[in-house]
């Protein structure tokens, strides 16, 4: 399929593209042929994602697309052409001319797949249709307009749909039931709820465009973050990822520290920080070793010492729960490769020696100080001598920690094991593997929903660019080729699958893009490298 990413001035053929628009607690979703039970039109509110549509199905096959911006397009049909749009209300639609449509219905929780207790309400009002709806067994109710210029019947029944995207991805259930509820001919649809509220609009973006292509890149990417952004958080990702993980926003807030003011966002993390400084999630109960970390390292000094009292309170609480016997102890699933049991992760070691640096640094306490160097020097030793955990020296997280703790090693020692990764995990469409491919526990293709392959085969672009970041700043001319790689492998991403959004994953084998098309930290980073290559 051709899609046009208008901001850009690019155009490109697409395989199999997924429409993803996003307008900050709502967004549309249409895989154009593809169906899964995350696709369609979803909402987000203070404490749940919805599902409220399940699909718009058009009378003719989409033969193009031309994105707009981050919350609208065009497709073009043999005999009309359609604009969708997410303005602040909800879902809009507008037809070059009369044309025939379906519209099915799956309000439902995002995670849950009840088909009983499910009561639809139809009020016919002038020009469209409010919906009612009640879920008799999870004890909630939602709010529902369908507007329209034209014909609309109601249908009002029940099919079963299957999902062949959900089924690829070895996602069940890939059978569901959803409501046939209205069929017509339109020129306008309008479709909202009730239960949205309006959140003030915001543009981070600090980049003027300019003729610069990269210019216009980064600003098209900012445009996406900004998408992202609810309230007071930005929502990890799209359609699984809808709700906030800390550890992707506080890495995305690194990636763009010095164009974007964080002191809003971290001000709320460190109100909730009693139950949120080991969690990934903020109100949930993933256990991560990385958060409370990771918030040291995008707070600027003055926030530290304006919370002195609280940075040193959590770092003994997490000296207490993860420093043992002079070793840092990690439970399963504790660090982002949280479908592992890693017991030792060198971006912890580096994220806790930069913690301690910088609170010692901030609030003068030579006790951090004394551990600091002992933990220094300990693993040093123990990767210079290849004594560390054998499989993390074949993960390629070792580029993230470079640039969180570049003082750990000295260059030529950096170059030793960045040279070793880049025999044992880069691949030649431009990432890396998330396990050396010698690895029995290799897995060169795409599990799906199945952990399986995600962290040992799937490559991560939000490390990818990291990775290249590292190299650039390490030795941009003898890693140059990988550099560029890595880049173009990032922006090819961009104008595929998601049609403008950086995904989470690629196929080892391939480098073809999988997982959450839209994913927060993807985007940040690649904002950051290319900042970099521009700077460079």
């Amino acid at each position: 399929m051709k899609v046009e990413l208008n901001e850009l001035n690019e155009e490109v053929s697409v395989d199999e593209p997924i429409l993803v628009l996003v307008k900050n607690n709502h967004w549309f979703i249409d895989g154009l042929g593809q169906a899964s039970r995350y696709f369609g039109y979803w909402l987000k509110t203070e404490t749940e994602i919805f599902r409220l549509i399940d699909s718009i199905v058009l009378a003719e096959p989409v033969r193009a697309v031309r994105i707009e911006g981050p919350n609208q397009a065009t497709l073009f049909c043999q005999s009309f052409v359609l604009k969708i749009k997410l303005d602040d209300q909800g879902l809009e639609l507008s037809f070059s001319k009369n044309s025939a449509v379906e519209i099915y219905l799956d309000l439902r929780k995002i995670y849950s797949n009840i088909i009983v207790g499910n009561v639809y309400f139809f009020l016919p009002i002038a020009n469209g249709y409010q919906i009612s709806f009640d879920q008799k067994e999870e004890n909630w109710n939602l709010d529902l307009t369908v507007s329209y210029q034209g014909q609309l019947k109601l249908i009002n029944q029940w099919l079963e749909k299957k999902y062949d995207f959900d089924l690829k991805r070895q996602s069940q259930p890939a059978v569901h039931y959803i409501l046939f509820a209205f069929k017509g001919s339109v020129d306008y649809l309008k479709i909202f709820s009730a239960n949205k509220k309006v959140l003030d609009s915001i543009d981070f973006s600090p980049v003027r465009p300019t003729l610069a292509k990269v210019d216009c890149q980064i600003d098209f990417l900012f445009k996406r973050l900004s998408a992202l952004f609810q309230k007071k958080h930005f929502i990890a990702g799209l359609p699984w990822f809808g709700q906030v993980w800390q550890r992707d926003e506080l890495i995305s807030l690194w990636a763009t520290s010095d164009l974007i003011e964080p002191n809003k966002i971290l001000f709320d993390s460190i109100s909730r920080i009693e139950t949120g400084w080991d969690k990934n999630q903020l109100d949930a109960s993933l256990a991560a070793a990385d958060t409370f970390l990771l918030l040291i390292l995008v707070s600027s000094a003055e926030l530290i010492l304006t919370n002195g009292d609280v940075f040193k309170k959590y770092c003994r609480l997490w000296l207490d729960r993860f420093f043992i016997n002079g070793s840092i102890r990690l439970a399963a699933k504790e660090t982002w490769m949280d479908s592992l049991d890693r017991p030792t992760a060198i971006e912890i070691d580096a994220l806790f020696l930069n913690a301690l640096t910088k609170i010692n640094v901030c609030l003068a306490d030579s006790n951090l100080e004394k551990i600091r160097k002992f933990y220094q020097r300990r693993i040093k030793t123990n990767l210079i001598t290849r004594t560390y955990d054998q499989i993390e020296l074949e993960r390629p997280n070792f580029f993230w920690a470079y640039l969180i703790y570049p003082a750990l090693l000295q260059k030529t020692h950096w170059e030793e094991i960045f040279d070793q990764l880049i025999e044992t995990n880069f691949s030649d469409w431009g990432g890396l593997t998330s396990l050396n491919k010698n690895s029995s526990f290799y897995q060169a293709y795409s599990s799906g929903e199945n952990p399986a392959s995600y962290h040992r085969g799937d490559s991560w672009f939000w490390l990818n660019n990291l990775a290249a970041l590292a190299l650039l700043k390490l030795n941009r001319l003898k890693y140059k080729i990988y550099i560029d790689k890595i880049f173009e492998a990032s922006l090819k991403d961009l104008a595929n699958y998601g049609l403008g959004w950086s995904s989470e994953i690629a196929e080892a084998a391939t480098g073809r893009s999988t997982g959450s098309p839209v994913q927060l930290w993807s985007i940040a980073t690649l904002i950051k490298l290319l900042r970099e290559t521009k700077n460079n």
